[in-house]
């Protein structure tokens, strides 16, 4: 560690009277994070990326300088943002709207995922942008010998900060928050284009339309004044100014009197409204809240509450009331359970597998916990452990489609097995024919032992079922794969004779046409092949609304193949004719 980082780190030991525990972490999302000790906590603990080890010093110097703002503000300026549920669901309709509005249409799972992922990284920016200018001028003028670290680690952010200038994210996220996002991306880039003096840095936010707001931010770091005390108010002035002031709010709590009332009259009114009664104890020393709750008469049983919860997909607020149940039924099986699989669905996956274990200590013969924990030990790729799991389970059940489903998944995949991970799979589909994810496996483990017709018709039962499932989009993507692979079959891998010649067509027949029109006949082909185009046999014809005629598989495919590269040539059309549609080309123009 440079002497520059060590001092940044001893700063923030003298300030704070506690130490500083620096560690790589390869799981970080970012490049580096700092935990503040908090409610007794016996150090901070720093975490780098070692992807990014070359840049640590500037990294810990940076943190450290995180920490040190946080604990030199006064008590009653201290900030610690963090989002709201008010404005979580603001993202949600906001995103709906949109959708809707561009008639995108996705699952609610995978709406819910995109939401979070959408706000959660909008916070994480306001969070830390406005601040960190803050800091980086702070670390340029207090350390100047970790600048070129400093320089390196920015040009690396710029880089990914441009991202959110893609096409792709413009079409998924909702105006506000795309704007609020690459705003703050152009702020911090008019800072560093000021700081380099290169003016080149917010070239593709001047393109874009977005360094005016980049610069309205900037000029708000440059007014209000720099001392630790207001950041709260320079990230409430940049919250204003994106739109998104009430999406946020002061995690910093203070233990007081007040402080008991409100969180008190809060969980009873939340709990409130499931009927009955709750009961809060605040114990400011021990740093806890407990909560105990009855159902009133005629009020439905908590643990169905928490399970219709967890049937809706609301599990922060399943898990809440599991949480309670836990404490009051600390013997019940069935609770831990259902904790278990809801925290297994949230990611967080050891104390999933924990309270899973706690309920077959309760209860060994509990099948369906078994189950649940072969799939928390999947999730972390503990194969053989999973294994083990769904096989003492099909021991107790013989005919439980879930133990033979994911324990036909996870021979797959840890002991690379499709023999006997077919076997599995083809029970799980006799007892759950409807059932996407056996269906897909089943076909997976075809593939793997070389059956691809039989694997195509599994997939092809996936794409019926449900053709806008997640699931059927990857079964989708495998038909796509085995088109591709038997399409050059016949040729040894070299082009396609016949495919050049429709593509050599399909560039004559556009020549006349506008790239709306163009876009409407690929657009529409891309649908069709949604449900599967057989590209190897020519007497197997298809119709198009948008365009007269009949036109076998390869047809299509070459067509939209040329439409997409006319109007959108970045865009990956899942099957590649790049060499036919070269040579097409070249033929085009010499005619």
């Amino acid at each position: 560690m440079r002497i520059e980082a060590q001092a940044a780190v001893r700063g923030v030991e003298e300030a704070t009277n506690l130490p500083v525990l620096v560690t790589d972490d390869p799981t970080l999302k970012t490049m580096a994070s700092i935990k503040p000790a908090h409610k007794g906590a016996p150090a901070h603990i720093l975490r780098y990326n070692p992807k990014f080890a070359a840049l640590a010093d500037y990294l810990i110097a940076f943190q450290c300088g995180f920490a040190l703002r946080l604990f030199l503000a006064p008590d009653t300026s201290r900030f610690e943002l963090s989002g709201t549920d008010e404005g979580r669901q603001a993202a949600g309709r906001l995103l709906d709207e949109h959708l809707e509005k561009s008639e995108l249409k996705l699952p609610p799972q995978t709406v819910i995922g995109l939401r979070d992922r959408l706000f959660d990284g909008l916070m994480a920016q306001l969070r830390s942008v406005p601040v960190g200018l803050r800091l980086d001028a702070w670390v340029r003028n207090e350390y100047p010998g970790l600048r070129d670290q400093q320089e390196e680690a920015t040009r690396l952010q710029l880089a990914e900060n441009q991202l959110v200038l893609g096409p792709q994210v413009k079409q998924i996220a909702p105006k506000l928050i795309y704007e609020a996002s690459a705003g703050m991306g152009a702020a911090f880039a008019a800072f560093w284009g000021r700081t380099f003096e290169d003016p080149s840095i917010v070239f593709p936010y001047r393109v874009a339309a977005l360094l005016g707001i980049g610069e309205n931010l900037l000029r708000l770091v440059d007014e209000i004044p720099e001392d630790a005390a207001n950041d709260k108010r320079l990230v409430e002035a940049w919250g204003d100014l994106i739109g998104v002031r009430g999406w946020f709010q002061n995690a910093q709590v203070p233990t007081s009197a007040a402080f008991r009332d409100a969180v008190t009259d809060l969980i009873r009114s939340e709990y409130g409204k499931l009927g009955g009664r709750a009961r809060v104890v605040i114990d400011d020393k021990a740093g806890t809240i407990q909560v105990t709750w009855s159902a009133g008469a005629g009020q439905p049983d908590p643990l169905e509450v928490a399970v219709a919860k967890l049937g809706k997909g609301e599990y922060k607020e399943a898990v809440r009331l599991l949480e309670i149940l836990r404490f009051q039924h600390p013997k019940k099986a069935v609770v831990l359970y259902n904790l278990g699989m809801a925290l297994s669905d949230m990611g967080r996956l050891e104390l999933a597998i924990q309270h899973l274990r706690s309920a077959l200590l309760l209860n060994p013969a509990h099948t369906n916990s078994l189950v649940g924990l072969g799939v928390a030990l999947t999730r972390q790729k503990r194969w053989a452990e999973a294994i083990q799991s769904f096989s003492l389970a099909l021991e107790q059940e013989p005919d439980n489609p879930w133990a033979h489903r994911n324990l036909g998944a996870c021979l797959m995949q840890g002991e690379a097995n499709p023999e006997e991970a077919e076997r599995h799979l083809r029970r799980a589909v006799e007892l759950l024919p409807s059932d996407q994810q056996a269906l897909f496996g089943l076909g997976q483990a075809l593939l793997a032992v070389g059956r691809e017709k039989d694997a195509d018709a599994q997939f092809i039962k996936v794409i019926e079922l449900n053709d806008r499932s997640p699931v059927a989009e990857r079964a989708k993507d495998a038909r796509r794969k085995l088109a591709e692979s038997s399409l050059r079959t016949p040729t040894g891998g070299a082009e396609r004779f016949d495919a050049v010649m429709y593509c050599l067509g399909a560039l004559k027949h556009f020549e006349s046409m506008s790239h709306p029109e163009i876009q409407k006949i690929g657009f529409e082909i891309a649908i069709l092949g949604q449900s599967g185009l057989d590209t190897n046999d020519s007497s197997q014809k298809y119709t198009l609304r948008s365009m007269p005629g009949n036109f076998s598989g390869l047809e299509l495919v070459s067509m939209m193949y040329v439409a997409f590269k006319i109007v959108a040539p970045e865009q990956d059309v899942g099957f590649d004719l790049a060499r036919e549609y070269q040579a097409a080309l070249e033929m085009h123009r010499k005619a």
